[in-house]
């Protein structure tokens, strides 16, 4: 059990075996690290990929027009979100097919999801959003994209880079 004839320490266990066993575990640890990083990287893009179609719209109300009366709990599929999203299709004067829609979140006021079937109607509905400019019925939209939580935060970090560029250059005007 000396140290110096086998290289053995005083629990029983080789100092070279000990040495193996770490770097193992840090190799081990390293390749867990990097296909958790792969993993996350794949799934980002899946969620990228699937968000392409889709955007959010924040202030829609349900369209008055139907005469379905689903609650606002209500599982059944609501056609009251489905006409007030044709109701501001028809506004924009774009012709995009829509594959679904569904609200965000629980209570009253909530944001409403709608995925089109391409990502070019959902283009087409961003690129006409002008057309609601000084409408009174539209007042009170606002329509996203659907990002993902990474897509978010790049955003935020890109404004606020911006932000304080602008300040530096204000500052050195001043």
């Amino acid at each position: 059990e000396s140290n110096s004839s086998g290289g053995y320490n005083s629990s029983g266990g080789s100092n070279s075996s000990s040495k193996s066993n770490n770097i193992y575990s840090q190799a081990s640890s390293q390749a867990s690290r990097k296909d958790y990083l792969q993993h996350e990287a794949n799934k980002e893009l899946f969620q990228r990929q699937r968000k392409k179609q889709n955007l959010i719209i924040f202030g829609l109300e349900r369209s008055n027009s139907s005469n379905n009366e689903n609650s606002i709990n209500d599982n059944s599929k609501d056609t009251h979100d489905e006409d007030a999203v044709l109701e501001l299709m028809s506004a924009l004067d774009v012709s995009a097919a829509i594959k679904t829609t569904f609200r965000l979140g629980r209570g009253e006021s909530r944001p409403l999801v709608v995925v089109f079937k391409t990502q070019e109607g959902r283009e087409d509905f961003f690129g006409n959003l002008y057309k609601l400019k000084n409408k009174e019925r539209w007042r009170k939209v606002a329509v996203v994209p659907d990002l993902t939580k990474f897509q978010i935060e790049e955003r935020k970090m890109e404004i606020e880079n911006i932000r304080q560029a602008m300040m530096k250059k204000s500052f050195i005007k001043h």
